[in-house]
């Protein structure tokens, strides 16, 4: 709600980093869901407090804007966050990696050529997951509350990102600021000390492979050895605070996991790092595309030394003026005035004179239609030519804003009118505002879901209510049906106003039309179909404001025509991501394994086990081989499956997973917490392999109790 827009790039980034930074257990997880949304809601009511108590804020409206907030936060983090780390560690326990030194053969198996179209469609989940997931979100949420406060209306004070709303809307700026969040937050990742590092920071003492590993120095070993560097995360995000057996243990698995070729646990972003280092800079290259693309958009009649006196021979120069009153009652001293400001600016020959919504409270029929005579008198009584002052010959257009109550209305219940009289008195359209705003306007009767259309000499004209253009899809009607001119009158109050009308600019643009908006107490203007801002008027709950409204040319737009569809491409995509998580493993591992992989090789899936023996779980050290192959595998001592033979190594490593509820959570949190059980042994590899100065053919297994 607030025209910070640095803050609108920066607050995904920041939400990704604290989300992956807080969960480093299961009860710190919990910990870390709950302080994220109650967060989120606290800024939430920090930033709508004033809209549902204005002037004043009381508890009530603070209390109704947190659990605004609330549900908002929860719909974010259980919708979007959770759900794309999920598939993240999906992908980097079912995505097979690049074994360092492995044969040739095994290694073009691993590469992302050489899995199936599902298996590469995983491997961009942790750069896409969570702009898609939370675009969906967005959708979801917008159906009901509207689009005012999403992020990419305030990213639209830039003129270049603006215009990208005429390719693929507000929808399309949303994704846009998740995208490049996400790819700044697997940067971000990709150079985070790993565990091993921090082990050695915290030890403080040198280890023994490779001719050391200092607290102040990066991980660097020699030799086939050297897959243990930035990319090498341990099979435990704890590490540094485990007691010193616990650790060495853990270390000794990191380093028989890095030796084996595996990079890491299989959750780790080594295993993506480098198969999506191409991806996050194609959507670096994109993003600088996209923004020289818009650029280019802002200023697309200035090129080519194009003449302004072309530019101003499309364009009709039209008078307006808006005339200002909030809920007037019919025969008051308001009322009074507002009818003879109206006649002032219909004698002076306006084209067009609006105005603001709900300028005016009728109680019953005979109200509604004695205000209605009277704008039909006012328009008679000036002809319908008009006079001087500017306008055309056209004659004027009057806009007459009500709320009715009464009549055949239930009690305590209203409609919201806008009334287009024609030059000559004849009724344009009687429209019903179709999307009252919530809470606010509970009591308020929607109207049909359709904006009216007509043909004048100024062009095609369409008009909505306030709220209204809040929804994308529902004023694309007006640019499907090549609309010139749209009418809004609007009712704001406090900092609402400013950012309405920014997000009325998306509006303009996404469908390449003119808006006329007469508001009160909030910002009245014109808008042009680049997001031109004509006029910028701040204006008050009863004033009179003249302008020239300049009409150029409908501009043809992508939007319009397809771009619009890519909102439900999207929300679509998010659902197949939602149901994904539901897919039991064991078929999601036989649906990426690279084609032509055997049965055997079943280690390069991470060791995965089909009840959820998983290796990320399973604290047990892998067998390794030093010059041989890679000898891994995972199996269960309880609810698990047995682990399988290595390569060129036989190993095996076993964990029991708690089947309560506590471990079904875990697992749905995504923690790394090592659970309850025992680990098995290793098996025998070709060459010894000193680890934490245990030599022999292999690496001996060690359990962990949680």
């Amino acid at each position: 709600m607030q025209p910070i827009s640095v803050l609108a790039w920066a607050a995904p980034f920041v939400l990704l980093l604290t989300y992956d930074f807080t969960r480093r257990s299961f009860k710190s997880s919990i910990l870390a869901h709950i302080i994220i949304i109650v967060v989120q809601a606290l800024g939430t009511m920090f930033g709508m407090a004033g809209m549902l108590s204005y002037p004043s804020v009381t508890p009530a409206s603070l209390g109704a804007t947190f659990c605004l907030g609330l549900a908002l936060a929860a719909a974010t983090t259980l919708g979007a966050l959770l759900p794309a780390f999920r598939l993240w560690r999906l992908a980097a326990e079912l995505l097979p990696p690049v074994p360092a030194g492995a044969p040739r053969g095994l290694t073009s198996a691993c590469r992302a050529a050489a899995l199936p179209l599902l298996g590469r469609v995983l491997l961009v989940v942790p750069l896409w997951g969570y702009p898609v997931l939370h675009a969906g979100v967005t959708t979801l949420v917008g159906l009901a509350l509207g689009h005012d406060h999403d992020q990419g209306v305030a990213v639209s004070d830039s003129a270049p990102v603006l215009q990208l709303a005429s390719l693929f809307g507000l929808w399309g700026l949303n994704l846009l600021v998740d995208l490049t969040a996400a790819a700044a937050y697997l940067v971000a990742a990709a150079s985070e000390r790993t565990p091993l590092e921090r082990l050695q920071a915290t030890d403080g003492r040198t280890s023994t492979l490779g001719g050391g590993l200092d607290s102040d120095d990066d991980a660097s070993v020699d030799g086939p050895l050297t897959a243990m560097g930035l990319g090498l995360m341990s099979a435990t995000s704890d590490i540094g605070y485990l007691g010193d057996g616990a650790r060495r243990r853990a270390a000794a698995a990191a380093v028989a996991l890095a030796a084996s070729g595996l990079e890491g646990s299989p959750a780790s972003w080594a295993r993506l790092c480098r198969p999506l280092r191409r991806h996050v800079a194609a959507v670096a290259a994109a993003v600088v595309v996209l923004l020289a693309v818009g650029g280019g958009l802002v200023h697309s009649d200035a090129f080519y030394q194009r003449p302004v006196t072309a530019r101003l021979a499309r364009e009709q120069r039209l008078a307006a003026s808006c005339v200002v009153g909030q809920s007037v009652r019919v025969g008051s001293a308001d009322y009074v005035w507002l009818w003879a400001k109206t006649a002032e600016r219909v004698a002076a020959g306006d084209n067009f004179v609006l105005w603001a919504e709900e300028a005016v409270d009728v109680v019953d029929d005979a109200e509604e239609e004695a205000l209605l005579a009277a704008g039909r008198d006012l328009l008679a009584a000036h002809g319908s030519g008009g006079g001087g002052g500017g306008g055309s010959s056209n004659g004027t257009y009057l806009g007459l804003c009500y709320q009715k109550f009464g009549g055949q209305l239930p009690r305590g219940r209203s409609t919201n009118h806008f009334v287009l009289l024609s030059p000559n008195g004849s009724v344009v359209w009687d429209y019903l505002k179709a999307f009252p705003v919530p809470v606010v306007e509970a009591h308020v009767i929607a109207g049909p879901a359709r904006m009216p259309i007509a043909d004048s000499p100024y062009g095609r004209l369409s008009g909505a209510i306030c709220f209204d253009l809040d929804r994308p899809l529902y004023t694309r009607q007006a640019g499907a049906a090549h609309v010139d001119l749209l009418l809004q009158p609007s009712w704001t109050w406090g900092a609402v106003g400013p950012r309405h009308f920014a997000a009325n600019t998306l509006r303009a643009v996404e469908n390449g039309l003119t808006i006329l908006r007469c508001s009160s107490a909030g910002v009245s203007g014109a808008l042009g179909p680049r997001g031109q801002v004509w006029h910028y008027l701040l204006t008050g709950e009863r004033d009179v404001l003249t302008f020239e409204l300049p009409v150029q040319p409908r501009v043809r737009t992508l939007y319009v025509l397809a771009g619009w569809l890519l909102e439900w491409a999207n929300l679509a995509a998010a659902v197949a991501l939602w149901a994904a998580l539901l897919v039991p493993r064991s078929y999601a591992a036989q649906w990426v394994r690279p084609r032509g992989q055997a049965g055997g090789e079943r280690v390069l899936l991470g060791g995965m086990s089909e009840d959820g023996g998983d290796a990320e779980e399973a604290a047990g050290l892998l067998g390794a081989s030093y010059g041989g192959g890679v000898g891994a595998g995972a199996g269960a001592a309880s609810g698990g499956r047995a682990g399988g033979s290595g390569v060129n190594g036989a190993g095996g490593a076993g964990a029991s997973r708690g089947a309560s509820m506590w471990g079904k959570l875990r697992s749905v949190l995504g923690t790394e917490e090592a659970p309850r059980g025992s680990g098995g042994g290793g098996g025998g590899g070709t060459e010894p392999l000193l680890v934490g100065g245990v030599s022999g053919g292999g690496a001996a297994g060690a359990g962990a109790d949680s």
